[in-house]
């Protein structure tokens, strides 16, 4: 893989290229990210214990947190390797949790929020797909840290009205060569992790931000990578809109409307959210709305609780309780603390 700077004024005051598809911080910019008050490191990360509807909120709020510090942090690698590591215990003991709290919980902090909703995903389709622990580590590294030099830029732009701005649209042109670039300058040198860091936006006819690569130097982490960035910013509610429902987002997917995606891992991918995944909204046939806790034994027979019951557990697989469809629906996160305990 050879990728090579954009040629414009705006790239060479902040990035060097240090050998092949290697690039660092210019001395100037590094300068510009060093300024500043004094380093507020984050909230220290949520007790283990507690269940992902409440957990992963606060992961949002960590992460948020080293994105506004990470240059300056003296120990940016070893937090940053403490959340990968708590992403991974999360996802392995409450893989429905998961999925649940990324389709209801938003967040005051959109890019932290979608880094850590790949990680969780990057996490669960991993063991889907037997890759290595260590190759698991890189793929939930890559997803907290793709956007890590745009993430304040990527903030901007959800609150504001009207298309991104000169200076705006610039930095998002550049973003995976200067995340790549950041993250080297705390230490992390992992070559799958840059390089897919690098191309997370390349497409396979090589559109996007593929920086002169060819389609065959994309590596398969990137593909990945890019399809749960994809799949995660059409499920994901924002404050100004619901997500989309997991049918019609995945079916977007797998219809290839706009680009095509690899089936080895899209099939894993729509295995592990389903037609109706945790924490989706149904109508049973008796009229009622229902939230979608778990799995159930065949991929249209989930579990679920009604909204006006929340003690109560039904199979959808049984008469009188199937569903007849998926909805679009919120919940107030005061009415979510009923639900907790089902993904404990």
């Amino acid at each position: 893989m050879s990728l090579r700077l954009p040629d414009n004024l705006f790239t060479a005051h902040r990035l060097i290229q240090d050998g092949e598809s290697r690039f660092r911080l210019s001395d100037q910019y590094r300068e510009t990210l060093l300024e500043g008050s004094e380093v507020r490191l984050p909230a220290a990360l949520p007790d283990p214990e507690l269940p992902p509807l409440l957990a992963i909120p606060l992961l949002v709020r960590h992460l948020s947190g080293m994105y506004g510090h990470f240059v300056r942090m003296p120990d940016a690698a070893r937090r940053l390797d403490s959340l990968i590591q708590r992403i991974a215990l999360l996802s392995l003991r409450s893989p429905d949790g998961c999925i649940a709290a990324m389709l209801l919980c938003s967040s005051s902090e959109p890019s932290a929020q979608h880094a850590i909703h790949c990680a969780l995903l990057a996490a669960h389709i991993s063991r889907s797909l037997a890759w290595s622990h260590s190759e698991a580590k890189t793929l939930i590294g890559c997803a907290l840290t793709m956007n890590l030099s745009s993430a304040e830029v990527q903030d901007q732009m959800d609150r504001q009205e009207g298309p991104p701005s000169t200076l705006q649209r610039q930095l998002l042109d550049i973003h995976p060569l200067l995340s790549s670039a950041m993250l080297r300058e705390v230490g992390i040198n992992d070559d799958l992790w840059h390089a897919t860091v690098l191309m997370h936006h390349a497409r396979n006819d090589a559109h996007g931000y593929a920086f002169g690569a060819s389609p065959e130097d994309i590596p398969p982490a990137a593909r990945l990578i890019h399809l749960l960035d994809t799949v995660t910013a059409k499920l994901t509610p924002r404050a100004y809109r619901h997500g989309l429902i997991a049918q019609q987002a995945l079916a977007a997917l797998y219809a290839g409307e706009r680009e095509r995606f690899e089936p080895r891992f899209l099939t894993p991918l729509i295995k592990i959210l389903g037609v109706y995944p945790p924490g989706s909204f149904v109508e049973l046939e008796n009229g009622a709305h229902a939230l979608v806790v778990r799995h159930g034994a065949s991929a249209t027979t989930p579990q679920v609780v009604p909204i006006k019951s929340p003690d109560q557990t039904l199979d959808s697989a049984q008469p009188g309780f199937h569903v007849r469809r998926a909805v679009a629906m919120s919940m107030e996160a005061r009415h979510l603390s009923l639900f907790y305990p089902y993904w404990r």
